[in-house]
């Protein structure tokens, strides 16, 4: 179910116009849920959904390149996911790799997918707050 939402998302990108939109809100409709935002949905919002698999399937073929293989960050990472979406992308083991590492956060938010939309004033307070934590 993952890779067809995704790769569906990710055509949308590279079509865009008419086609990506039909295809993004498609998408939307077969998970029955229709975001206040559901007009503004279109191919150009899917950009992530390509590059991820652009870069995983560049990885297979380039065996010196492995996608995310080994992957530690090098700075701290604030990590956040919607509680009410429809289904999870991130592993447990990724989460309990960052609550391993200082000042890196994790963050259920009581939200869908668009978190920047349903949960405004939290994210808002959190990057405040991570600035002013920065300049320290």
């Amino acid at each position: 179910m993952v890779l067809a939402y995704q790769w569906t998302l990710a055509v949308a990108f590279l079509l865009n116009g008419k086609i990506g939109k039909f295809l993004c809100q498609g998408v939307s409709k077969f998970f029955k849920y229709r975001p206040p935002h559901f007009d503004e949905l279109t191919g150009a919002r899917c950009y992530p959904y390509f590059y991820l698999w652009r870069n995983m399937l560049t990885s297979i073929l380039n065996k010196r390149k492995l996608f995310l293989y080994g992957y530690k960050p090098s700075v701290p990472v604030v990590f956040l996911y919607g509680k009410k979406k429809p289904f999870q992308f991130s592993s447990r083991k990724w989460e309990n790799y960052l609550l391993e590492h200082e000042r890196c956060e994790i963050h259920g938010v009581e939200s869908g997918h668009w978190i920047m939309k349903e949960a405004t004033d939290f994210l808002r307070n959190l990057i405040v707050r991570r600035l002013k934590d920065l300049k320290r």
